[in-house]
């Protein structure tokens, strides 16, 4: 009998929960991490939101999601890690995340015909932790590998090296 009453409690919380978010009048976004990476969007649009969007076609209504881990870890800087165009008339849409550990931010709102992002709702997301020691991949473009203090060589070094044959050393040769 109590395990009844419990399930009937939650019942009736997620009957609620989905009603108040129905009736809200301003735009929401919800988001559930699914499994193996796929996340479910489901948003609400404000009555005037949703009209805006849909007067003109020149509107593009997207979901972008953020990796902001390291916001919390190694100061504020984040990166589009993907943004998704969606129908207009839509609620729902499911995602591959793009990480599938640390904190993602989830925005929705529109883009107007020369790129300006315009948010209309947004909502985080906890994944799972993050080793923070593993915060960058080992690429070398940016930053430098932890086992190897010898810098890179520069595009211009790079070149250089390309340029030198068996017949000469590089712009040496010419400067002569």
């Amino acid at each position: 009998m109590i395990l009844f009453e419990k399930v009937n409690q939650k019942i009736k919380r997620s009957i609620t929960k989905i009603f108040n978010y129905l009736s809200k009048n301003e735009t929401t976004i919800l988001i559930n991490f699914i499994e193996s990476g796929l996340l479910e969007c489901k948003w609400n649009l404000a009555k005037y939101d949703k009209e805006k969007i849909l007067s003109d076609e020149d509107f593009c209504l997207c979901i972008r999601l953020y990796d902001i881990t390291n916001i919390t870890n190694k100061g504020s800087c984040t990166c589009i890690m993907k943004e998704v165009e969606v129908r207009k008339d839509s609620s729902e849409e499911f995602l591959r995340a793009p990480v599938l550990d640390g904190n993602l931010l989830i925005e929705i709102g529109y883009r107007k015909p020369y790129g300006d992002w315009f948010l209309l709702a947004s909502s985080s997301l906890i994944l799972s932790s993050r080793n923070p020691t593993i915060l960058y991949p080992d690429d070398s473009w940016f930053y430098l590998p932890s086992r190897n203090t010898k810098r890179p060589a520069t595009i211009h070094e790079k070149i250089y090296q390309l340029s030198k044959t068996e017949l000469g050393n590089g712009s040496e040769e010419i400067h002569k």
